[in-house]
């Protein structure tokens, strides 16, 4: 890998070592960390001095104004590719094929800046000024030309061990704390463990540890990394599945009648996994058991509608019973 040395000239304006020469928005090329400032004066052929160099970018390329020109920045020959992972007011970030960290770059250094947004595949080449790297010359790619992440549609199971932590207001996603999420393999027996973000949550109220969810993976192709999206909660599964029948219902929870035990279990809506149905008194349900710790009782979760007629409180016994009278062989004595 080998870098060109330029300086602010005749491709980012602003001249030779220009002074203040740069300006923002004031036309031609620019950008971050390079003679001109952002979007600064663009055009100018390098001149003798710092002077003629910056009055001819001045004059070519409408330099002037509060950028700083004429820093030098490196250039590498090498061209990479990525996708366009965020975009702002007059600048972005483009996630790369070939390195894990996003690169700056500003619009004044796309070459075909219309209609570019996230996603779109570019080509480009990395910058070094003063110690920041950037992405720069870049180019526009027939979408879909890189990718970087392959969906993996599944539908998958697994049991949220480590549950991700709700998002604090004003914080982004990528800010967003990470849970985790065991995976079984059903022909091999093996787990793995797939992190995941709330933000990728169809529940609203997100994940408890020990939920059942079903889901996606995103495996990032660079990395091998597999992460879960379009999480959902699942089908409970488990031998400890109890049955009963809905008894009373208040305005966010109620109390179960149990065929398997005496007391009734509490227990609140939000435990429900069919949050499209209302709750109502006879409603015959499937549910597990599980100790709150705080409040140190055993509540009914994981709830979920059974079909009506599913559950029993009493056994029916069937086999066979006679109460004839017994016939005796001795015929009887005649008076």
């Amino acid at each position: 890998m080998s870098y060109d040395r330029r300086g602010g000239g005749r491709e980012y304006g602003g001249g030779n070592g220009g002074r203040d020469r740069g300006g923002f928005d004031r036309g031609g090329k620019g950008g971050y960390d390079r003679g001109g400032g952002f979007d600064g004066g663009g055009g100018g052929s390098v001149m003798p001095t710092d002077y003629q160099g910056s009055a001819r970018g001045e004059r070519r390329g409408g330099g002037g104004g509060k950028g700083k020109g004429g820093r030098e920045m490196e250039i590498c020959d090498a061209v990479e590719r990525g996708l366009v992972a965020t975009m702002k007011d007059n600048f972005g970030f483009i996630k790369c094929e070939d390195r894990p960290e996003e690169l700056f770059f500003h619009f004044s250094d796309v070459r075909d800046r219309d209609g570019v947004r996230p996603g779109d595949s570019v080509e480009f080449r990395v910058g070094r000024s003063r110690g920041k790297v950037n992405a720069v010359e870049i180019t526009m790619l027939p979408r879909g030309t890189v990718v970087l992440e392959e969906l993996l549609e599944g539908p998958f199971q697994g049991v949220v061990k480590l549950p991700a932590m709700q998002p604090r207001k004003g914080q982004s996603a990528s800010q967003e704390s990470q849970g985790m999420i065991e995976v079984s393999n059903e022909e091999s027996g093996a787990t793995e463990t797939v992190s995941y973000r709330n933000s990728d949550c169809q529940e609203r109220r997100g994940f408890r540890k020990g939920d059942d969810v079903e889901f996606a993976i995103m495996l990032d192709k660079r990395s091998g990394r597999k992460s879960a999206i379009k999480i959902k909660m699942g089908k409970p599964t488990g031998a400890n599945r109890e049955q009963g029948i809905v008894q009373t219902v208040k305005d966010s929870f109620g109390f179960l009648e149990c065929a398997d035990r005496s007391a009734r279990l509490f227990f609140h809506f939000s435990e429900m996994m069919d949050r499209n149905t209302g709750v109502r008194p006879g409603d015959e349900v499937e549910f597990t058991c599980a100790v709150d710790e705080r409040k140190k009782q055993e509540n009914a979760t994981k709830i979920v509608f059974l079909p009506a007629g599913t559950v029993f409180f009493e056994v029916r016994i069937c086999r066979p019973y006679t109460n004839a009278p017994t016939h005796s062989s001795t015929p009887p004595n005649p008076q």
